[in-house]
């Protein structure tokens, strides 16, 4: 199945993307949920691997804090701990840089 070179995905007030390459990998990008405790985070997330799965998608990221400038926002550490409820793994990188990696899951 040839995918699309860039997929969007919404949930409320959460988005993301996912910049797809030749070699089953994708990268995703732009994780926003304007809204705290609420889960638009979870719902989006959900979309996302359950694309990732049905189309066989190893989905890489960056976990990056951005977003609220206040104490609101998750730490690094905190993105990490979310992720991984999602089956990511931390991708050993010997930098500061933290990688994220998730293999979709076999039907």
């Amino acid at each position: 199945m040839t995918l699309p070179d860039l997929i969007k995905f919404n949930h409320e007030s959460a988005s993301a993307r996912i910049v797809t390459s030749s070699d089953g990998t994708g990268s995703l990008t732009g994780v926003y949920s304007k809204e705290r405790r609420k889960g638009h985070a979870k719902g989006l997330m959900q979309k996302v691997t359950e694309y990732a799965d049905a189309n066989q998608v190893i989905v890489l990221l960056t976990v990056q804090r951005y977003g609220y400038k206040d104490n609101e926002a998750l730490d690094n550490i905190q993105l990490m701990q979310f992720y991984k409820k999602f089956g990511f793994d931390v991708v050993p990188t010997g930098q500061k840089i933290l990688r994220m990696r998730r293999y979709p899951l076999t039907k």
